[in-house]
């Protein structure tokens, strides 16, 4: 009697996409004119060397790819940065909807310009941070503000695995019984030295030609987005840059006063020099208790006119600095 074979059934699902046979990078990139430099960056630098590695890149990966570019001064034009982001979302969608098999359709142009029509109506806002990301840094005096605009930024920033890249510049220890992954998250292994990098593309473009240009090269080999941060924290808010500042809000406070025979420095702007070096003691670590403020400000004030208010300002405002100068106003 004559065996039967067990029919086989077909596999259920679309079929496997056979990205092995997919033209590399390079080859893709080259085939659509981008330039030498740029080619060489995605596929060296950025180590994006198949198709593969492009179908990990989420939107903040992007955004984070296209600032480091931009801090390494290498020439990306719009045109050029527009076919790379299309051809990232085209490879993308034909791998989500089961159709990036082997032969690849050729890409070009009239492609792109499909693909570009398909990502507007798509809600491509809904992976972008909800805020701005910090100004650049110019001005050693505005870390503290930067700093915490940063913060801010990272926590809308995530990685593949969903969580903030603010986990990168988290203090240590973290605090007790915390649950939260930007806490729990370990600062090594691959997924933290991708991030860390991460980190770094993103600092170098917001502080680079700034203050903080050497701290930057000392970390360019390594890329290391934490390090740069503690680093530039150090020399921001360290002891000896705190004392120039510290002294430098002092003799602000002993040289301004306000005599109202100056019309190119009216009552407010006065007012706003003291708001200013207040602000620096205390950012200093040596914050001005408001009775202090309402006397130094009150001892500089040589205008006569101005002399009745001093019984007002000593008995109804002698510890309140913000409301003090108001009782001159219009001045």
């Amino acid at each position: 009697m004559a065996t039967i074979a067990p029919v086989v059934a077909p596999p259920v699902g679309p079929p496997v996409a056979a990205i092995a046979q997919v033209p590399s990078v390079q080859v893709i990139l080259e085939s659509l004119n981008i330039p030498d430099p740029l080619v060489t960056y995605m596929t060296v630098t950025a180590a994006l060397l198949s198709v593969d590695d492009l179908l990990l890149l989420s939107a903040n990966d992007l955004e984070v790819l296209f600032a480091d570019i931009k801090s390494k001064k290498v020439a990306c034009s719009l045109a050029n940065g527009a076919r790379i982001r299309a051809l990232i979302h085209y490879l993308q969608r034909l791998s989500d909807d089961g159709a990036l098999t082997s032969p690849l359709q050729p890409i070009d142009d009239s492609v792109l310009r499909l693909e570009r029509k398909i990502m507007d109506s798509e809600d491509v806002k809904a992976d972008k941070p909800k805020i701005d990301p910090p100004p650049k840094l110019t001005d050693p005096k505005n870390w503290m503000k930067f700093r915490e605009g940063l913060k801010n930024y990272l926590l809308c920033l995530f990685n593949r695995a969903g969580v903030p890249l603010y986990y990168v510049l988290r203090q240590d220890p973290p605090p007790p019984n915390s649950t939260s992954p930007i806490f729990t998250l370990p600062l090594t292994g691959p997924t933290f030295k991708s991030d860390n990098a991460l980190v770094f593309g993103l600092l170098s473009s917001l502080v680079l030609n700034g203050p903080c240009d050497s701290i930057i090269h000392r970390f360019d080999s390594t890329r290391d987005g934490r390090g740069v941060y503690f680093a530039m924290n150090e020399f921001f808010t360290g002891g000896s840059h705190q004392t120039v500042r510290s002294k430098e809000a002092n003799e602000l406070i002993a040289r301004t006063f306000y005599d109202g025979k100056r019309r190119d420095f009216p009552f407010h702007a006065y007012r706003r020099a003291f708001e200013h070096a207040f602000r620096e003691l205390e950012e200093c670590g040596e914050p001005v208790c408001e009775s202090t403020k309402v006397r130094k400000f009150m001892n500089n004030i040589t205008d006569e006119r101005l002399a009745s208010n001093r019984g007002v300002i000593f008995s109804q405002h002698r510890h309140d600095f913000q409301g003090a100068p108001l009782i001159f106003f219009p001045f």
